[in-house]
């Protein structure tokens, strides 16, 4: 006897699959139950910022500087990764040398100086 077998997916179809329901979702939710939370850029690295996060479908909502506003403090600005094979913006902030300073894409310390 011959079994038809069923064709197995692969991880990049499943993966498809999972982000097209997920953005389904989160077009159709109301973002009614929400969460604010810190925000890590990786693990044991807060961000500056806290987000706020839909429970329903894991949407970021808005992001919560320390103002208390969505707009980042104007003291900082943002200027590009010293690495040249990077296209990053980094906040530093204004008048004051950062050594240091990680891009947060691809982790190389630069120093920055951001005159007024």
């Amino acid at each position: 006897m011959r079994r038809l077998l069923k064709k197995m997916k692969t991880y990049k179809e499943l993966e498809e699959e999972f982000d097209k329901k997920v953005a389904e979702l989160q077009k159709e939710c109301k973002h009614d139950k929400t969460t604010i939370m810190d925000h890590m850029w990786r693990i044991g690295a807060y961000s500056d910022y806290r987000v706020e996060i839909c429970d329903i479908c894991n949407k970021e909502i808005r992001k919560i500087y320390a103002n208390g506003t969505d707009k980042p403090d104007p003291k900082y600005v943002k200027v590009k990764c010293q690495n040249p094979n990077c296209n990053t913006m980094v906040e530093v902030l204004v008048g004051q040398p950062y050594f240091g300073i990680l891009c947060k894409k691809c982790s190389k310390p630069g120093i920055y100086k951001v005159k007024t």
